[in-house]
């Protein structure tokens, strides 16, 4: 995990700074979603569809495939379980 982290700073440093981000986002941030993998998912993505539009979407790694497969595009991925195989979930199928 850690050797993995320490492999990642260059693309970290090369990211973008977050204040570019809040100035894109400026007006979807007062309403925020954060999505997470798990049986409740497929019962919410309508809710989250009519909403893509006017809320800042927060996806965990495991969330994205699912989003991706019914036209939602997060925001923001967050990937907290920094293993090598995390990365499988950022490929669509």
């Amino acid at each position: 995990w850690i050797i993995n982290s320490i492999r990642n700073i260059p693309y970290i440093l090369q990211g973008e700074s977050i204040k570019k981000l809040i100035v894109k986002l400026k007006n979807k941030i007062d309403t925020g979603i954060i999505v997470s993998a798990g049986p409740s998912l497929n019962g919410a993505i309508s809710e989250i569809r009519k909403v893509k539009d006017i809320a800042l979407i927060v996806s965990t790694d495991t969330a994205y495939p699912s989003l991706i497969k019914q036209g939602i595009s997060p925001h923001l991925i967050v990937s907290i379980d920094t293993q090598i195989h995390s990365k499988k979930h950022f490929y669509s199928k």
